[in-house]
């Protein structure tokens, strides 16, 4: 028997708001995302496609903001919002707002939380404390995306936090997926995105359901070093190409784009875990473009992965070819559409 799968479609943003819909490509993208939404719940299993939604963009939001994203996400054949959260004062309120919206909507439109770790503190008891009370106030709002009858819940980053205990395992495991606050009704199911290498998968055990591939959804071993070491042979540089070998660059660089080999690492590394609701949930990425860019004067940081060899459809139909790569004795399999600042 094939397990379960869940397809995440997370869209991460850059500078303002980065829902999956609407995409700059108008109304054919929007068709793209709900012809997919379709295939996926039309072959096997059903599955779940979700948009990740940056909280710390949405400062001046309304309430109508909030209902506007949900229903033209909706409307796109997005069945969920993850809403990445950080430590802004105003946040919390946001998150309660995206909630009602979807409540409002009347569509039955969920959302999950994901816990950006890069900057919420965590390591006290007391910072594993304020995750739990945020997954105690909405676990059990109709809108909260429920998995294996648990509060789906995931990261980004976390992979340094101890809580204040032995290890990071021990941390993750003592403070929050195992901690008597998160039982019964409250208990989740924790697909967290660790930046750590597969093969170690196996040392969180009781602290993780799954784990979120986010490097997936982008060629991220492209690097311009490389990628001039691959046009080489062809008598070319990248940053200064004849027109005439554009063809021979493309097809070069486009072995790169929609790989499915991390997805293969991640899947064998999860079999090496154990989870106490099912089997342990893989869940990949997608994008249609990663960048960022800020000066010296704020985070300092630059960079623009490949994007081109239609990246974005090409990754899509890879995920969805592999939907059923594990069994119901291995990891159960997710994937994810992003960008991230």
């Amino acid at each position: 028997m094939r397990a379960s799968t869940l397809v995440s479609a997370l869209s991460l943003a850059a500078f303002s708001l980065v829902g999956a819909i609407p995409t700059p490509f108008g109304d054919k993208m929007n068709w793209h995302h709900a012809r997919i939404a379709k295939k996926l719940k039309r072959d096997g299993p059903p599955k779940l496609v979700v948009a990740h939604h940056m909280v710390g963009n949405t400062y001046p939001y309304t309430p109508d903001d909030w209902a506007q994203d949900i229903q033209a996400a909706h409307a796109a054949g997005i069945d969920a919002f993850a809403l990445n959260i950080g430590t802004d004062s105003w946040q919390p309120t946001q998150v309660a707002a995206a909630y009602q919206a979807a409540a409002d909507s009347g569509t039955g439109f969920k959302l999950f939380l994901s816990f950006d770790m890069s900057v919420m503190p965590c390591s006290s008891p007391d910072d594993a404390q304020q995750l739990r009370n945020y997954i105690t106030t909405y676990a059990q709002h109709p809108n909260q995306l429920i998995y294996n009858s648990r509060v789906f819940v995931s990261t980004f980053a976390g992979e340094s936090c101890t809580f204040g205990q032995g290890s990071v395992p021990q941390g993750w495991s003592s403070q929050f997926t195992q901690h008597p606050d998160l039982s019964g009704s409250n208990a989740v199911h924790f697909v967290p995105s660790f930046f750590v290498d597969p093969a170690t998968f196996g040392q969180y055990n009781g602290a993780i359901h799954g784990m979120f591939n986010f490097n997936s959804g982008w060629p991220i071993s492209l690097t311009t070093s490389v990628g001039n070491s691959i046009v080489g042979s062809l008598g070319a540089n990248l940053l200064s190409s004849a027109s005439q070998i554009v063809s021979q660059i493309t097809q070069a660089l486009s072995q790169f784009v929609g790989a499915t080999d991390t997805d293969t690492q991640y899947v064998s590394g999860l079999q090496a875990t154990t989870s106490d609701d099912g089997a342990p949930t893989y869940m990949g990425a997608v994008s249609p473009w990663f960048f960022t860019h800020y000066g010296a004067d704020s985070y300092n940081k630059n960079f623009i992965y490949y994007a081109d060899s239609q990246l974005y459809p090409t990754r899509w139909e890879n995920i969805i070819d592999n939907r059923d790569m594990s069994d119901s004795r291995s990891p159960t399999q997710l994937a994810g559409v992003g960008r991230r600042v």
